[in-house]
């Protein structure tokens, strides 16, 4: 038994195992047919044809069939050619483009009305937007709200917005909807900036966008900030996650994590709090809303968990840049006071 692997541009996978003299084919689609094409021209003569494909986001092997035909049918150094040839092909017709959407919602239990919150005479929406139209890498800036004064707001300033439905439970839902109404391709990337915090870095959109854009099989990436306030460590308003040595998340909780079973130990862990800073393929975007609320994210209210649970990667990068999230009207206060100590 024998095992091949040939990589197509990150995002399509071909693999066989010989065995018996016969070659199974099964292959990763998700953007486009063309290993299903590859496959189906070079059966095209061979009898008990059967293809077995595989998501690229799952691990689990969906079967169409099963292809079991002559070794002979498969040459490897065609293939290999034949994917560099649709490789080349396809980063010609498609750059990967990168647009940033802020889901924006008027009606708060903790602040009624926020987007329109004036900071320093200007709305807090249009300090967002205008801090994300400085990212050369965003191809487009898009509020997405259900509320027609956010909208109207945005249409003052000169901004773009698109009306979603009013029934999501979520930001990523309205993300997601939104995706769809402006038609952005599978695999182009979408950020999620959160509209309530206006005093966000620009360059924290290059870097959770960043992963995505070098590696085409990544699914989602987030932001972490390491924690240099001991009040935050058991706030469960800061989210803490942890990580593997390939910064792939493997939890985030609104407890300490990790837990320091010795307190008595002079060292102590370094902890990391989650930032609101999310980016997606869509085309994974859209399987993330479609999947079913998760156990993990039920207990915690941390919808990110729902990724994890189902087996899905989340890239963490982490950033030097921390930023100040507006959730009262105290917090708009400290952002005023913030930009007015910044100008003197």
């Amino acid at each position: 038994m024998c095992r091949l692997l040939v990589e197509y541009a990150g995002v399509v996978a071909v693999g066989w195992d010989g065995s018996n003299g016969g070659v199974t084919a099964c292959a990763e689609v998700v953007f486009h047919d063309t290993v299903r094409k590859f496959v189906a021209e070079v059966i095209t003569s061979q009898k008990n044809k059967q293809i077995s494909f595989v998501s690229l986001y799952s691990k689990e092997c969906v079967c169409y069939g099963s292809a079991f035909f002559s070794s002979a049918a498969v040459d490897q150094h065609y293939f290999n050619n034949y994917l560099k040839q649709i490789k080349m092909e396809t980063e010609k017709e498609h750059k990967v483009e990168v647009v940033a959407i802020i889901p924006a919602r008027y009606h708060s239990n903790r602040f009624e009305g926020k987007p329109l919150a004036l900071i320093n005479g200007k709305p807090m929406i249009q300090h967002v937007v205008e801090r994300a139209q400085t990212v050369s890498l965003l191809s487009r800036v898009v509020v997405a709200t259900d509320d027609q004064r956010i909208a109207d707001c945005v249409a003052e300033f000169g901004g773009e917005c698109v009306i979603t439905r009013n029934d999501h439970v979520s930001g990523s839902d309205r993300l997601a909807e939104a995706a769809e109404l402006l038609d952005i391709s599978e695999h182009d990337v979408v950020v999620n900036i959160q509209g309530d915090q206006p005093l966000f870095d620009a360059e924290v959109i290059e870097q959770v966008a960043g992963p995505l854009i070098h590696d085409p099989s990544l699914p989602m990436a987030t932001l972490i900030y390491k924690i240099v306030r001991p009040e935050e460590i058991d706030d469960p308003n800061h989210v803490k996650t942890v990580f593997d040595h390939e910064n792939n998340a493997l939890y985030f909780s609104r407890s300490p994590i990790p837990f320091q079973r010795n307190p008595e130990e002079e060292v102590t862990p370094t902890y990391y709090k989650h930032l609101g800073f999310y980016a997606y393929r869509k085309g994974f975007l859209l399987t993330f809303v479609a999947l079913p609320e998760g156990e993990w994210e039920r207990f915690e209210k941390l919808e990110q968990l729902r990724v994890l649970e189902y087996g899905y990667r989340i890239k963490v990068v982490l950033t030097e840049h921390d930023s100040i999230e507006v959730d009262t009207p105290e917090d708009l206060k400290r952002v005023e006071e913030f930009i007015i100590s910044k100008n003197r």
